[in-house]
């Protein structure tokens, strides 16, 4: 078994240690780089009360900040400017051990937050390196994605034998 590439990525491990601090199936973390510098972090932030956990995973979602809207969001808290930066997004699915490692770019709920910022690019992860979209390119992958979104997601994740080196 080949050891992945972008296991010896700085950004990817940044946005993998993020995802740690998320709860649920799903867990991302992600950056905000501007000329080489991590300008804002995030993981994804599920707002929701215990108490309502039976909730429909759609209105859950709803309830919830993503890993990308949380990196934007530091980076504007820390005075940051966003214009012409990139996002970084990586995440593991933790009940099937599954690492998120994609080709296409799928959250059409983040897009247009990313674009009124004036966010360049978006990188996604593989196991040989990061694939770079820009948002428009983004856009129209993601639009594949709207209904059913989490299981096309879980059905295109790849790496149950990769996730045991990441500790996850």
């Amino acid at each position: 078994m080949e050891f992945p590439k972008i296991f010896d990525d700085e950004f990817y491990i940044k946005c993998i240690n993020l995802a740690t601090s998320s709860k649920g199936n799903e867990r991302y973390g992600s950056i905000l780089v501007l000329d080489s510098k991590i300008i804002g972090e995030g993981y994804n932030r599920a707002i929701v009360h215990p108490a309502l956990e039976k909730l429909e995973r759609r209105i859950r979602q709803g309830m919830a900040n993503h890993a990308e809207i949380e990196a934007l969001n530091d980076a504007l808290f820390k005075g940051n400017k966003t214009e012409n930066s990139d996002v970084y997004v990586a995440g593991y699915f933790p009940n099937s051990k599954r690492l998120f490692f994609k080709t296409e770019y799928t959250c059409v709920k983040c897009l247009p937050h990313l674009r009124n910022y004036e966010i360049s690019n978006i990188y996604v992860p593989t196991p040989g390196g990061w694939i770079k979209k820009d948002l428009n390119e983004a856009y129209e992958e993601a639009k594949k994605f709207v209904n059913g979104t989490h299981q096309k997601r879980l059905e295109a994740m790849r790496g149950e034998f990769y996730i045991s080196q990441l500790n996850l």
